[in-house]
């Protein structure tokens, strides 16, 4: 077939993008488009990440197995930072940062429905159990009016769409967690899919968890569980739960000293697909999610607790017919704020935060028309009405258009929203810690809002094996906030929490180039990205524009996957970004035995550069009465890069050390057994 037909015959299938080759699958599916009593067929390469029409990456979550595993787990967070525009974090930073954003500027959902906060071991991945679920879509800004009200991304964990007519899953051990999923019918029509993970790894690595006097206890655990149930043709319903759970424990003898950390995320939601059959469809859910932290500290009878939380129950339902889209949501948030408390220490001006209970409004509707040949226009607005703990009424009507130009062989598309946003986290890090937490607008914190403009281009080339693309974006941000306060504040003098948040603008921009192999024994990508990302508050000491805390100016990702035999496959990742922001000491003192620091400007000085290489070695055994199973060899970290997550100050008696601080100095190998059967 000629390369002109075979390019016609993808864009009727709706095929684009990245391919990579999935272990144990054949390189090739079959595609078929029956006309009357004639079958056109066309062999291309199995799709395992694919550009949706609305800008949307899809990731097959089955290309995750091939990758570099961070102590035996594939995570789909971590992946999702080799692509570009998506800035890989330090090893503690548990939060997503795309095209500039803040991390409480994006949504991270399973199926639509948000996870407050997605990390697990403080950050060294998420939540997410990658063997649950089918496939990852991230879109790295809203574009059309059905995208939530966030100023970021959306990242969002889909589920299979087929019931299973048999009992089958998988099993992963590796050396401080196991995870497995199982698939079973339930009847005819319906099926359930569980799915575990436990770590064990005060077990093993006891020993290296204490520092110095003080002993360390961690342990995290999760399971999903989703129930399909298809009655006809036009109906399919599901059930959907979430529950995640992380203990941290540290005890210091020698001062009698105790610190607890526990968080979590439990989330239930039911779904409801209607197809009528003529193009018309309809989406519904029914969900509660919930997140709530505890930080304790302790020594002595002196006894200081910082809890925070936020629950949502809403109700969410869109219809698609012949080019139209149109919905509405109804939220219910419930929230904590952070809530120090105290017994028996020296501040006891502490103010109770109180709890704030808040309504969101949502009708959103777009409209999409083929103006020409090869040109496509989408255009809708999403109206928003969110009523604060002090029943005043915020209004926005956020428009949205994107145009497409799309041709065989390449595909251009620009982009524009306004999102007005409504929730936002703040806290001390971004270490994935219970020091985070979430509040709502009010009458002295207006809601966010921001301009987003995009222009991604795309073409195919040597009939479809590689693939070349660009990005380049614009954001305007108003009302961001930032906290400046510290735990020390809560032990030493008055202390509230609103009197310690900033409020400023801000923006960011940037491009980004990628060249992906789609097809062959070796598939990947290699790609660069440019992006600020600046701020500026009106408070003394921050009139200037700086670097928001998470800005790494360069990127360079690179992801390779090479099939060696039926057995083995290769992969690697490499990654080099610039070092994060930091504010710096300039002056010591020392007065009466205590020393006095006075910093610089904000965000002026930058770590070193982050540096990082993975590998990873899949082998597949003999087996006669499993699907397959195997064993993985990842390497974190092989060139031994020292990397750094903060800077620090050590104090030796009248002298002072100022040093950066790294978490992982060495190799981090992990071995891990997976079967599926």
């Amino acid at each position: 077939m000629p390369s002109r037909n075979r390019a016609k015959l993808l864009k009727i299938c709706g095929i684009s993008l990245l391919a990579l080759p999935l272990k144990g699958q054949a390189q090739t599916d079959t595609l078929a488009r029956k006309m009357d009593t004639v079958v056109v067929t066309q062999r291309v390469a199995a799709t395992s990440v694919a550009l949706r029409s609305d800008g949307s990456l899809w990731w097959n979550a089955k290309a995750f197995d091939v990758l570099p595993k961070v102590l035996g787990n594939a995570d789909p967070v971590r992946c999702a930072q080799m692509l570009p525009g998506v800035q890989t974090n330090s090893e503690l930073d548990a939060g997503l940062h795309v095209q500039g954003s803040d991390n409480t500027h994006n949504l991270l959902a399973i199926q639509g429905v948000p996870i407050y906060n997605a990390a697990h071991l403080l950050g060294i991945f998420s939540v997410f159990n990658a063997s649950h679920y089918a496939a990852m879509n991230l879109k790295k800004g809203p574009n059309v009016a059905t995208d939530p009200s966030r100023l970021g991304a959306t990242l969002s964990m889909d589920h299979q769409a087929d019931i299973p007519d048999s009992v089958h899953g998988e099993l992963s051990v590796g050396l401080i967690s196991s995870q497995g999923t199982l698939r079973l019918p339930t009847g005819r029509r319906s099926g359930l899919t569980l799915s575990a993970r436990a770590s064990y790894l005060n077990l093993l690595y006891s020993r290296w968890l204490t520092a110095s006097d003080m002993s360390l206890r961690y342990r995290f655990g999760d399971a999903n569980l989703t129930w399909q149930w298809q009655p006809n043709v036009r109906n399919r319903l599901w059930l959907d739960a979430y529950w995640g759970m992380d203990n941290v424990r540290a005890v210091q003898d020698e001062y009698q000293g105790h610190m607890k950390l526990r968080w979590g995320n439990a989330l239930a939601a039911l779904h409801w697909l209607y197809d009528r059959g003529n193009g018309l469809t309809v989406n519904s859910r029914a969900f509660y999610t919930r997140y709530d932290n505890r930080l304790r500290l302790s020594q002595g009878e002196m006894l200081f607790s910082l809890p925070s939380d936020i629950a949502d129950l809403g109700l969410h339902s869109h219809m698609a017919w012949r080019g139209w889209r149109a919905g509405a949501e109804l939220v219910w948030h419930n929230i904590q704020p952070q809530n120090p408390q105290a017994q028996n220490i020296y501040n006891q001006s502490l103010t109770p935060q109180p709890r704030q209970h808040t309504q969101e409004y949502i009708l959103f509707a777009d409209y999409t028309r083929q103006i020409l040949p090869h040109f496509e226009a989408t255009a809708g607005v999403r109206t928003t009405a969110y009523v604060d703990d002090i029943q005043h009424l915020h209004l926005a009507a956020d428009p949205s258009i994107r145009l497409s130009y799309t041709r065989e062989r390449w595909q251009l598309a620009l982009d524009y929203a306004l999102r007005h946003q409504y929730l936002f986290q703040t806290g001390t890090s971004s270490l994935g810690m219970p020091t985070e937490f979430w509040m709502s607008v009010g009458s002295s914190s207006p809601p966010q809002w921001g301009h987003n403009l995009a222009l991604s281009a795309a073409i195919y080339l040597f009939d479809g094996r590689y693939r070349l693309s660009a990005d380049v974006y614009y954001r305007r941000l108003h009302h961001q906030v930032e906290y400046d306060g510290d735990i020390m504040k809560f032990l030493n003098s008055d202390y509230c929490v609103t009197d310690n948040l900033l409020y400023g603008r801000g923006h960011n921009y940037g491009l980004s180039v990628m060249v992906a192999k789609r097809t062959g024994r070796l598939t990947g990508w290699l790609s660069y990205a440019y992006g600020r990302a600046r701020r500026q508050f009106a408070e003394d000491g921050y009139q200037r524009t700086y670097s928001a805390s998470h800005e790494r100016p360069h990127e360079v990702n690179f992801l390779a996957s090479y099939r060696l035999g039926r057995c083995w496959t290769l992969s690697a990742t490499y990654v080099f970004a610039s070092g994060t922001p930091f504010t710096a000491p300039e002056h010591f003192y020392i007065m009466n035995g205590m020393l006095l620091t006075q910093y610089g400007p904000h965000n002026a000085r930058r770590l070193r550069p982050y540096r990082r290489l993975d590998l990873s070695v899949n082998y597949l055994l003999p087996t006669r009465h499993l699907r397959q199973s195997g064993l993985n060899l990842s390497l974190y970290n092989a060139t031994m890069r020292h990397n750094d997550i903060a800077c620090r100050l050590k104090v030796h008696g009248d002298h002072y050390l100022y040093s950066h601080f790294g978490l992982i100095k060495f190799i981090l190998p992990s071995i891990s057994y997976f079967m599926k059967f």
